[in-house]
């Protein structure tokens, strides 16, 4: 269930479980997300912190609750997934129907202005990242949901990822939630925490 405006709570969660067969990977999970707030989501792999994701995403409606978030939601992925035949510049404005003008402002924002004409295969992996980026950030979202976007990187590069994902939430004031198994990409992108943990998982808040 989406809708826009519901007081200053960018998103509701009241879930009362989700599984799959027979199995209960979450269990009551209650989380209210201010407007303009970073909230990240810790735990181990394979806890449901990207099932829940999918959830608020609305990509996954099979659950026990309900959800409420806005009608624009980007995601940024673990892995860039870039469309390949397109130039970098056309993995903006294709996909997400941006127009040019705001698609190369936005990639000159995140240090991509040289390298419009070139391919995913043709950029680096942190240039890959910056990339979709522009490309979550360049629909203007009212919500940035993030499944472990900084893994693969070595240590300076996801420093450098995670410095610019920080400015670009901080300067647009849109409403962010990162689900990742590292306290550091948290306490990077100065995000209040919560942590997911138990059979079926539930939420605590703060760092367990």
């Amino acid at each position: 269930m989406s809708d826009s405006a519901f007081g200053d709570r960018a998103v509701h969660i009241r879930i009362d479980g989700k599984r799959f067969g027979d199995t209960a990977v979450l269990g009551s999970i209650a989380l209210d997300v201010a407007s303009g707030r970073t909230v990240a989501i810790t735990g181990p792999s394979g806890i449901g912190k990207s099932t829940l994701l999918r959830i608020v995403s609305g990509l996954d409606h099979d659950f026990e609750g309900e959800v409420r978030a806005p009608a624009r939601i980007s995601p940024v992925f673990q892995e860039p997934t870039l469309l390949p035949w397109l130039t970098a510049l056309d993995n903006l404005t294709v996909v997400t129907g941006a127009g040019t003008e705001e698609a190369e402002r936005v990639m000159q924002t995140v240090g991509l202005e040289n390298k419009q004409a070139h391919y995913p295969h043709q950029l680096s992996l942190g240039q890959q990242r910056r990339l979709s980026l522009a490309r979550a950030f360049v629909s203007n979202p009212e919500l940035l949901v993030m499944d472990e976007p900084f893994a693969s990187l070595d240590e300076q590069k996801a420093d450098e990822i995670m410095a610019l994902t920080r400015r670009l939430i901080e300067d647009s004031g849109v409403t962010a939630i990162l689900v990742t198994h590292a306290l550091a990409e948290a306490r990077a992108l100065g995000a209040e925490t919560f942590h997911l943990s138990g059979q079926p998982a539930t939420l605590t808040k703060g760092i367990v």
